[in-house]
């Protein structure tokens, strides 16, 4: 809860513990106590990591992620005005998305200029709504490559190239494929424009 962590701050800041952290969160809560990004500086946080998903607000929606793109970039203007670095993450694949909303997503991330950007494939794990609800999202998982891959170890730490797309929208002509190539050309693209701006480039 916000209390706990406002009482954690300011616990570390009266003690000086003079340790550098990073620490993760939702946008809701940069909202609703935009005074816990001076507490978090003060008591040496140096990045908030944020899950904004998508710079789509159709799939936000549709994939219900409890979250909009307007609330997202006030949190990041928020945080980057209160001296603390950003990270955000981005997924490519769900629900609801199309070339266009990668294109979207991608225009976003630069609007905000983000100090680094974790953007990922989709892979859905069994339970959640995406895997119990793939009819309704006309989303086809390929099951057997997820387990086999140990996804939490291939994906996060395997070159962009060798990362497996797990999903597909058939109906909407998007393959794994093609989903791949969408994701690796966004990625491409950002690395570009952070180039050009003498910024670092997306992580891993």
């Amino acid at each position: 809860s916000w209390q706990r962590t406002e009482a954690l701050c300011k616990a570390m800041i009266e003690r000086r513990v003079g340790l550098k952290y990073r620490a993760t969160t939702r946008a809701h809560d940069i909202i609703r106590r935009p005074q816990l990004v001076d507490l978090l500086r003060e008591s040496g946080c140096v990045e908030l990591c944020l899950g904004v998903e998508s710079g789509s607000d159709e799939v936000l929606k549709i994939s219900d992620k409890g979250m909009d793109v307007k609330t997202n970039e006030a949190a990041i203007k928020r945080i980057k005005a209160g001296g603390v670095r950003v990270l955000s993450y981005l997924i490519t694949g769900l629900p609801g998305m199309s070339q266009d909303t990668e294109r979207v997503s991608l225009e976003f991330m630069q609007r905000a200029d983000v100090d680094e950007l974790g953007w990922y494939l989709f892979a859905p794990f069994p339970s959640t709504p995406a895997w119990q609800n793939r009819d309704k999202y006309g989303l086809v998982i390929y099951e057997d490559d997820i387990k086999k891959d140990e996804w939490d170890i291939t994906q996060v730490k395997a070159r962009p190239e060798d990362v497996t797309c797990y999903i597909a929208y058939p109906e909407k002509g998007l393959s794994r494929e093609r989903i791949k190539e969408i994701w690796l050309a966004r990625r491409a693209e950002w690395d570009k424009w952070r180039v050009g701006k003498g910024k670092c480039s997306i992580q891993a």
